[in-house]
């Protein structure tokens, strides 16, 4: 797995950012790597951004969908809306931020 500042400089999301918002990104944000299982701990109002690999949303009516970064040609996956009583895990190897 790429370095998370190295994957954030080369997406086309963060590539135009200056270097000191993209320390404070990294500062303000949540790091977390794992296999699969792990679950993110990430709130309503919270954004995680797949950096590598894929995580699964399961919201509180069982509705799912699936987070794959470099998928469709994104290289970046953007969970934008966290629903309530929704749980995120990783889905395999994955390194995600939580802001």
């Amino acid at each position: 797995m790429k370095p998370v500042a190295e994957a954030l400089q080369s997406s086309r999301l963060f590539a135009h950012l200056e270097p000191a918002a993209l320390v404070g990104i990294l500062e303000a944000s949540l790091q977390i790597s794992g296999e699969q299982g792990t679950p993110i701990n990430a709130r309503p109002g919270d954004v995680v951004i797949v950096i590598d690999g894929s995580l699964q949303l399961v919201s509180g009516d069982h509705a799912a969908a699936v987070f794959d970064a470099g998928q469709d040609d994104h290289d970046l996956a953007v969970v934008q809306v966290i629903p309530p009583g929704s749980k995120l895990t990783m889905t395999g190897k994955a390194q995600v931020l939580v802001m």
